[in-house]
């Protein structure tokens, strides 16, 4: 349990949202499923989150790591990071992070403050999935 777990959740958690965000395989899934239309970027963000930290809370406890899968294995923890994720998309689709952040990261050529505030809310929100549920 903490931050060190919660790391490793939040990296898997960032790693399925780009990945949904690139290629889309769990919203096309969904819409072959349900007929609907194509997820809002907000929905895509959110459910590759959520599936990035089941699936590395799965691999943890596969791999023998300490973790207690029980019977709701990491939805407890895909949730929270995925809610805290989703206050991140917004907060970083509204520009508010851009006056707060803007300033320090200039010299920072690789990142936006949007995009980190988008991979930082995923890590925060895994650390406390993590904190919360184990």
């Amino acid at each position: 349990m903490g931050i060190r777990r919660g790391t490793v959740l939040g990296l898997t958690g960032v790693a399925g949202a780009l990945i949904e965000r690139q290629f889309g395989i769990l919203g096309t899934a969904l819409l072959n499923l349900t007929g609907l239309g194509p997820l809002p970027a907000v929905l895509s963000w959110i459910l590759g989150c959520f599936a990035g930290v089941v699936a590395g809370d799965l691999a943890t406890g596969i791999t023998g790591q300490d973790v207690s899968l029980g019977r709701l294995a990491g939805i407890k923890k895909g949730l929270i990071a995925s809610t805290v994720a989703a206050l991140g998309f917004y907060l970083s689709s509204n520009g508010l992070v851009v006056g707060l952040l803007g300033g320090p990261l200039h010299s920072v050529p690789v990142f936006t403050p949007s995009s980190l505030l988008l991979i930082g809310s995923i890590w925060v929100g895994a650390v406390l999935g993590d904190f919360f549920d184990a």
